[in-house]
């Protein structure tokens, strides 16, 4: 599969929206498997440990899609054509599609990237670290992306804050499709900037009631 196919797959997944809100389990599960693929470690992920591991991402980072369970995100990600999961054919979905989270756990089943893909990402790091870069811009507010990175295990090699630039207007457009808000939370990004640019008063060592430019 050729480099651009392969990352309009994982810019356009299936994903629950309302609004400019948008469910983040997949780009979680998703970079955390990136992650591993990185680190050289298996393709396949038992769901038993990704369910304690993609749990602790979508708690802390979930925002308010956070209680919905880790088999979503496991299961759903085979219809985005570049996941699998093992004894699929086992497996007796729900008039939603979905599959019980006890299934997945009694039947010991493994999840991960088609070895095609796996493959390719293990061979191009750099195409692995683009992925990473859009999912994070496009799902998450820029304050979360180092907390994120650190909680899947994820250390990008300084080569790539030189050499790898976003288009210039690739953020720019993600905002304006998503009305300035993150994704997740929905914090609105155009007061977050504001914020940052100013500081509180200060009078005579106490805070005072009013903002000051930094």
């Amino acid at each position: 599969m050729d480099r651009e196919t392969l990352l309009e797959k994982f810019t356009n997944l299936r994903q629950w929206n309302r609004g400019a809100e948008r469910a983040p389990h997949k780009p979680l599960l998703i970079i955390y498997a990136i992650g591993k693929l990185l680190r050289g470690e298996g393709r396949l992920t038992p769901f038993a440990e990704a369910d304690v591991d993609v749990g602790k991402l979508l708690r802390e980072f979930g925002g308010r899609q956070s209680k919905q369970g880790t088999q979503y995100p496991f299961w759903r990600l085979c219809n985005d054509s570049i996941w699998e999961v093992t004894d699929a054919d086992l497996m007796s979905p729900n008039s939603s599609g979905d599959v019980r989270k006890s299934k997945l756990l009694n039947l010991n089943v493994a999840g991960g990237f088609h070895e095609a893909i796996a493959e390719q990402l293990q061979n191009d790091s750099s195409l692995a670290f683009e992925i990473i870069h859009k999912l994070l811009d496009m799902h998450f507010c820029d304050g979360m992306h180092s907390d994120i990175l650190q909680a899947a295990g994820i250390e990008l090699p300084i080569k790539v804050f030189e050499t790898k630039r976003r288009t210039s207007n690739f953020r720019e457009k993600v905002l304006r499709a998503y009305e300035y808000r993150c994704a997740v939370c929905g914090f609105d990004v155009k007061l977050g900037y504001f914020l940052s640019r100013w500081k509180p008063l200060i009078s005579n060592g106490r805070r005072a009631v009013g903002l000051m430019k930094r």
